[in-house]
């Protein structure tokens, strides 16, 4: 498996060129990630997958929305903890998820 031209997903090998050419025509200008090749050049691996390298956020070659939160409050609930993200970041988030400890007294 490859990673997609967006790099959000895998694709079966040799799949890039179908993928982009509908990317094209649907008008998104795509960069293909330099992830993709990682095999060929050592040195372009990172320890880490999940490190953050803040010139490949400002070139918009990562383009991860996921946060983490933690040491929130018992009495904080979901609905609570979103009109608090909301308040800097509304639109700017795909998807959270709020782990309610059953076990914790509220």
């Amino acid at each position: 498996m490859e990673l997609s031209p967006t790099g959000r997903s895998t694709v079966p090998p040799g799949e890039h060129a179908g993928l982009m050419d509908w990317m094209s025509r649907a008008g998104e200008g795509v960069l293909l990630s330099p992830r993709r090749d990682i095999g060929r050049f050592p040195e372009l691996r990172v320890s880490n997958q999940n490190a953050v390298d803040i010139e490949r956020i400002r070139l918009g070659l990562d383009v991860r929305t996921t946060i983490m939160l933690r040491n929130i409050p018992n009495k904080i609930d979901q609905t609570m903890l979103k009109a608090i993200v909301d308040e800097t970041s509304h639109g700017k988030y795909d998807f959270m998820y709020l782990r309610i400890a059953s076990g914790t007294p509220s």
